[in-house]
């Protein structure tokens, strides 16, 4: 019985996120890609299983895209932690060949600050 309550303690404890969320991460840098919008940088993981880790775009497209990058700028000058929904993968080619990929939110999609 011991060892069932422990499973469940730590099940209860462990981080996971459901559908295409980023670990949440600090921001470590933030590109401003020509007028197609921001790279966002950190240990977020790899939502989609993209062929990059640890980074994700978000196209100018984004219809709240002002107050994503105002978002990114506090959580890059104050430490906060940055989570976004990443629903595919996609290439940025300013970076690298179109077979590379990269966690992308789409106009859709949404990005949280935390603490």
């Amino acid at each position: 019985m011991r060892k069932i309550l422990a499973v469940l303690a730590t099940a209860a404890i462990s981080t996971s996120y459901a559908g295409n969320f980023t670990q949440w991460a600090v921001v470590t840098r933030v590109d401003v890609v020509r007028n197609e919008g921001v790279m966002v940088y950190g240990s977020f993981g790899n939502a989609n299983s993209c062929t990059v880790a640890n980074q994700f775009f978000i196209p100018m497209g984004h219809a709240q895209y002002n107050q994503i990058y105002a978002l990114l700028m506090l959580a890059l000058t104050t430490d906060k932690s940055v989570q976004g929904y990443a629903d595919q993968c996609a290439p940025e080619t300013w970076y690298t060949v179109s077979s590379v990929t990269y966690n992308y939110l789409d106009p859709s999609s949404s990005i949280y600050l935390s603490q």
